[in-house]
């Protein structure tokens, strides 16, 4: 990565009408023109296939190293109804990693609010994650 900041978008697919790929990219689109860096994971390679029958799990496999590497984590509307989202918050959180959440203003403008308080959102997230440990270890 280079010295400008880089951003990794975060935010439902699953379900969404194509994959919500037209947000994605103009957000990225957006962000590029502001000067960052960014991973979008529509343009991801792994993404480009949608015939491609690959487990949740390997998709993570393959998102959250750019997670990871990424400065930021934007989250796009409806993030919480997204498995995936939630998990890479929680990893970019335990990275240090800055959080920016895109929230709707009207209709027809986007503000960025920097560093949100998550912390219900967390907790909703923590208990989650808790819950299923329980169950997990429950069953075995």
């Amino acid at each position: 990565m280079t010295d400008r900041k880089s951003v990794y978008i975060a935010g439902p697919m699953t379900g969404v009408e194509d994959l919500n790929y037209p947000l994605f990219n103009l957000i990225a689109e957006t962000l590029r023109h502001g000067g960052y860096e960014v991973v979008n994971p529509a343009e991801l390679q792994h993404n480009q296939a949608p015939e491609a029958e690959a487990t949740r799990a390997e998709y993570m496999a393959l998102d959250l190293p750019h997670v990871i590497a990424c400065d930021i984590l934007c989250l796009l509307p409806d993030w919480e109804q997204s498995r995936g989202a939630n998990v890479e918050l929680l990893v970019a959180l335990s990275c240090g990693n800055e959080v920016w959440e895109l929230v709707q203003d009207g209709e027809e403008s986007a503000v960025f609010l920097e560093s949100p308080d998550l912390r219900p959102s967390l907790w909703r997230i923590a208990r989650h994650v808790d819950d299923s440990a329980r169950a997990i270890n429950k069953a075995v």
